[in-house]
């Protein structure tokens, strides 16, 4: 493989680090960034905290199991945990935790048993050749991905704009999973509204609607005290100003998406115009970097998501993760 690399965390018990370093040698080989603990960790880092941050920022996990750690108590099942965690963030269909049986034992986890696993036994080799289409089949554009990696890096909120308007099939694969759907940058509505992204999606019976609001990657979402910081809770004032002006102004409102949308695609535009008075809007609120969430913080941005449906907290890499997964034109 060519090209920058993508990262892969290998999660490992410590009777198992031979296996674990022979898989880390020959990843680097292949021209992949793996990162395993007994390597990538520097002296004086804070050990448990760096782990969780090299999870959460790694394109792919790596679960090795076997007889040695199944079962058993250990760092080992945290870091499975965390990944799992994170793995409900990802689109349906995508690959990112990847068991790796070193013998023959059955996970005790009872997701990873949903997951098809790659055997490196009896055939080492045959087993890593198998586990490499994983990332072969990865069809993504790195020069695309890592700009993106550079500007939000940049922290700055505009350069972002421009980015995800020339990019927007970013937006579309993370939040549109099937049937027809354009994006708007810059939508405006009312005299004193306008939204970062309008995303349209048609359904046979129902369009829905999701608005995207972009915060500054480089501010935290929660506050030390667990609490969310000002500038989230300036983004949810925000929004729900503007389900209000919805409410009142629903007919206008709808208007504006249909003629909006009629300018950029008249078809799309026409049999918007018939569905549009059924619709479901939501609205993903995009802020900060899962490193800077702690296990607590994440906990409440799930909690929070759940119990309101019509938002979404997210970080800026569920964007990053999937712009590294499109073939751009």
């Amino acid at each position: 493989m060519n090209g920058s690399p993508m990262t892969v965390f290998i999660s490992y018990a410590r009777n198992d680090q031979v296996a674990a370093k022979r898989i880390y040698d020959r990843l680097i080989l292949e021209g992949i960034e793996p990162w395993i603990d007994s390597v990538s960790l520097l002296p004086g880092q804070e050990w448990r905290l760096a782990i969780t941050n090299a999870i959460r920022e790694s394109r792919y996990f790596l679960a090795l199991l076997s007889s040695n750690s199944v079962g058993r108590r250990g760092f080992v099942q945290r870091e499975i945990k965390e990944a799992l965690e994170l793995f409900d963030e990802f689109p349906e269909m995508e690959i990112y935790i990847i068991p790796v049986r070193l013998d023959e034992c059955n996970p005790s986890h009872e997701r990873l048993r949903d997951l098809h696993y790659v055997d490196l036994f009896p055939s080492w080799d045959d087993g890593f050749y198998n586990l490499l289409r994983v990332f072969q089949n990865a069809t993504f554009e790195k020069g695309v991905s890592n700009s993106f990696k550079d500007i939000l890096s940049s922290n700055r909120e505009e350069d972002i704009q421009r980015f995800l308007t020339k990019h927007d099939k970013i937006l579309l694969k993370t939040f549109c999973s099937s049937g027809t759907y354009i994006c708007i940058p810059k939508f405006r509505f009312g005299n004193e509204y306008i939204s970062d992204f309008i995303l349209i999606q048609l359904w046979s019976t129902l369009t829905k609607i999701i608005f995207i609001e972009l915060e500054p990657s480089n501010i935290k979402p929660f506050t030390k005290q667990g609490n969310f910081s000002q500038r989230l809770n300036g983004a949810i004032q925000q929004i729900n100003d503007w389900y209000s002006w919805i409410r009142e102004n629903n007919d206008y409102f709808c208007n504006s998406i249909v003629k909006c949308v009629r300018q950029r695609n008249v078809e799309i535009g026409e049999a918007l115009s018939n569905r549009i008075r059924y619709n479901s809007v939501t609205s993903k609120i995009i802020i900060g970097r899962r490193s800077m969430l702690t296990e607590r913080d994440n906990s409440r941005r799930t909690a929070f998501n759940l119990e309101n449906n019509k938002f979404e907290i997210l970080p800026y890499d569920r964007l990053l993760d999937v712009s590294k997964e499109i073939t751009f034109n």
